[in-house]
């Protein structure tokens, strides 16, 4: 995944409510990002939160889960106002 080894990949339920994708990767968050950023030419802005997250332009979202591993996931919710 754009240099960065996936642990373990995920989806949604099909009753969740939400469409997601996303990987624990088992490296820093800024060597995710780095990689990502570099192979793929995509670029995160951090947000604003009670944790580090970093969201790129097309939704895909990183997440610093400990010191050495990665959330990196893109998710949609129903929240009853589109398809």
């Amino acid at each position: 995944m754009a240099g960065n080894p996936a642990e373990e990949v995920f989806v949604n339920l099909p009753d969740s409510g939400a469409l997601m994708v996303g990987a624990l990767i088992k490296k820093p968050l800024a060597e995710v990002k780095k990689n990502i950023e570099t192979r793929l030419g995509v670029s995160f802005v951090a947000l604003a939160g009670p944790y580090p997250r970093w969201l790129s332009k097309f939704g895909s979202v990183l997440v610093e889960v400990g010191p050495e591993e990665t959330k990196w996931y893109c998710a949609r919710w129903n929240l009853g106002n589109r398809p």
